[in-house]
């Protein structure tokens, strides 16, 4: 028998960020299992997809779209239509779509997943909103139309699980890493680390004000490496103008930004120099794993608010958010020191050896079969606990700046 599961993503169309990449990589590999899925979101009519109306309201209309995320009207009868063929439905994003299904759900009897993707933080960054109260409350609200309606909840980190339960949210949560596909694998070469005269820097992320490339840029400009460094920042976003603002007055033509195939990002993770992650709100952190699989040296934020700063397996692979100077010193550092970057690059391909999307897809898997009355399947050691996204090796080389 085949299971359908619906699965409510708005911006489907527009999966640039980490929730809609990881949404289509978990699909397809469960599809290939036997699943069948059906997409509830706003835009183009496709196969097993079930298209919502945009919010159309002017100002708000005009916010989504800067930001490549559209969001839809729930229509109830629409929803119910969809659910009837339905064993269990998965909500990525807690929107007003996600609400109202799960509402209709929870009324016909389908189960409900829910995944801890999007922080109140990164909304209140994107809106330009700061004051704290407003974090509180929106976690109230996500619990309240949301988490406690669901049978299960998804965390991608223990560090996302923790801020749940620091906002006092009591659900059946399991933690399930984004996962990191084989193709990403490429161990280190240790002529990749000798020192050279030209070094490519790498970044990877939306072009959102979160993500602070800006800082990234600006860093580089004043490091003493500044006349020998091409930066490549792959993606595209609300802050894509500013960005390149940035990139034009502090690195005249050193700078590229674009969208790029996957093939291209492999090729760039697999010849980058440096891996640079400036991001003050991560759930995780995709592009972290990503390039540490590829055998890249990383340098990471330290925010409070982002997962990410987890993966560094070295003091000098994080700097102090916001501290520019202490970035261009982190990246004078590893430029300065090819066998330490050897070394930890090497360190960092191993962590990442950890963190399979395969078993990661059978995490899921087993949830839904929960949920779906099903035996479990045979999984291998400890991939049944949270901790399995906990590092393998935790010990960092000593190195001294």
């Amino acid at each position: 028998m085949a299971y359908k599961i619906a699965v409510v993503l708005d911006f489907w169309d527009y999966s640039l960020n980490g929730t809609g990449i990881s949404t289509q990589r978990f699909i397809e590999q469960l599809e290939k299992k036997g699943y069948a899925f059906v997409i509830l979101a706003t835009g183009k009519t496709a196969p097993e997809k079930v298209v919502f109306k945009p919010f159309s309201l002017p100002i708000i209309k005009q916010i989504l779209e800067k930001m490549h995320t559209p969001l839809a009207l729930p229509d109830d009868e629409l929803i119910r239509q969809t659910l009837k063929d339905c064993d269990l439905v998965h909500v990525q994003i807690p929107f007003f779509l996600g609400a109202r299904v799960i509402k209709i759900a929870n009324e016909m009897g389908v189960p409900v997943i829910t995944s801890f993707h999007v922080q109140p933080e990164n909304i209140l960054k994107n809106l330009r909103i700061r004051p704290k109260f407003l974090i509180k409350w929106l976690y109230k609200i996500f619990n309240k139309h949301f988490f406690s309606r669901s049978s299960h909840v998804i965390c991608p980190s223990i560090f996302a699980r923790k801020m749940l339960s620091a906002h006092n949210i009591d659900a059946n949560i399991s933690v399930v890493s984004n996962g990191i596909p084989n193709h990403f694998l490429y161990a280190p070469k240790k002529e990749r680390y000798l020192p050279k005269d030209k070094y490519h820097i790498l970044s990877v992320g939306r072009l959102a004000f979160e993500k602070h490339q800006d800082l990234i840029i600006r860093a580089l400009a004043n490091s003493s490496y500044a006349d020998k460094i091409t930066l490549s920042l792959v993606g595209s976003g609300p802050a894509d103008d500013y960005i390149r603002g940035q990139a034009n007055k502090y690195l005249p033509g050193k700078v590229t930004i674009e969208r790029v195939s996957d093939e291209e990002l492999i090729r760039l993770y697999r010849t980058a120099d440096l891996f640079i992650h400036a991001g003050e709100i991560e759930l995780e952190g995709m592009s972290v794993m990503e390039a540490m699989a590829s055998g890249l040296p990383v340098i990471v934020s330290d925010s409070k608010d982002s997962a990410a700063k987890d993966f560094a397996k070295n003091p000098l692979s994080l700097f102090h958010f916001p501290d520019q100077d202490d970035l261009t010193h982190k990246i004078e550092f590893w430029l300065s020191n090819p066998k330490t970057r050897a070394d930890v690059s090497s360190l960092n391909y191993q962590t990442a050896l950890q963190y399979s999307h395969a078993a990661s897809c059978r995490r899921i898997e087993n949830i839904y079969r929960k949920l779906l009355n099903l035996d479990p399947l045979p999984v291998g050691p400890n991939e049944n606990a949270d901790e399995v996204v906990v590092p393998l090796m935790t010990q960092s080389p000593v190195v001294k700046s």
